[in-house]
């Protein structure tokens, strides 16, 4: 016996392509044509569109963002609760150490401590 989940799922993917691809449409032929002079777009155009602006833009789903890199930056328990338990002072020192380990921004090149320099010097 087939699972219903397997079965609903090209279902819905095939009415969200439709719904998306047709309200592309629409927004296209009522936007385009009356502020750049574009022609209109039928369905299956407006679909390709869709398509070749996933692939240029999104980066084929190999960006940062992904969610498969989110683990990276998953915060534990025990963290949450030493942020939580934070003043607001501690957390403006935890930003600004933060930022001098990171070295980002302007800034941090001007604010770095010289602890790396010899006494002699």
């Amino acid at each position: 016996m087939v699972k219903y989940r397997y079965v609903m799922f090209p279902v819905f993917a095939i009415a969200a392509l439709a719904i998306f691809g047709g309200a592309l449409t629409l927004l296209w032929n009522w936007l385009m044509p009356s502020i750049f002079g574009l022609t209109a777009i039928n369905f299956w155009q407006a679909i390709g569109l869709f398509v070749l602006a996933r692939l240029l833009f999104s980066g084929m789903g190999f960006h940062k963002g992904n969610r498969r890199f989110r683990h990276h930056h998953s915060v534990s328990n025990a963290e949450r609760e030493k942020w939580m338990a934070m003043s607001f002072e501690e957390r403006r020192e935890w930003f600004k150490q933060r930022r001098f380990e990171r070295g980002c921004g302007f800034r941090s090149k001007f604010n770095k401590k010289e602890s790396n320099k010899p006494e002699n010097e």
